[in-house]
């Protein structure tokens, strides 16, 4: 009896040693996302910022001859793609690093419909969207409104 007693003894003790060291594994990762998902990984907004203030400062001149208003117009929209680069970029790396963690029960089809709504105020494009039954997703929200916006963003830049 002595002997089984023993045993039982060390098998739960290694149990909770290995329960214990699980979830401090899960904590020290759970620590090490939330850090990364607080510091900002690509720090390009500002120094963008000030570049196209600048332009704008040159452009605003009254010394451009025709081409050299062309090439600042040229840096201008490549300024524009980086900011729409970087913006992408850090929302990936909030999804990867588990940042959105209001998880709520999202309605797409309806979610759907008003941006659609949204882009007819916008655009002329005519967009036809059938709504047959509600699609329900557990999610973030703001990931559906973005997940919806790219969408039909995507589908107006293929017409």
């Amino acid at each position: 009896m002595a002997l089984s007693t023993i045993i039982l003894y060390f098998y739960i003790r290694n149990l909770l040693q290995f329960e214990i060291e699980e979830e401090l594994f899960s904590t020290e990762d759970r620590i090490e996302r939330a850090l990364m998902a607080d510091r900002e990984p690509f720090s390009l907004p500002t120094p963008l910022a000030i570049i196209q203030a600048k332009i704008e400062n040159i452009i605003n001149g009254d010394t451009l001859n025709d081409g050299q208003y062309g090439h600042l117009t040229s840096i201008q929209k490549d300024i524009q793609r980086l900011t729409q680069m970087n913006k992408r970029l850090t929302l990936l790396t909030k999804i990867e690093n588990r940042h959105f963690v209001n998880i709520e029960k999202v309605a797409l089809a309806e979610l759907m419909n008003e941006t659609i709504q949204n882009f007819h105020e916008i655009t002329a494009a005519e967009i036809k969207y059938n709504k047959k039954n509600e699609i329900w997703a557990k999610m973030d929200p703001y990931l559906a409104e973005v997940l919806c916006t790219n969408l039909v963003s995507k589908f107006l830049q293929g017409k």
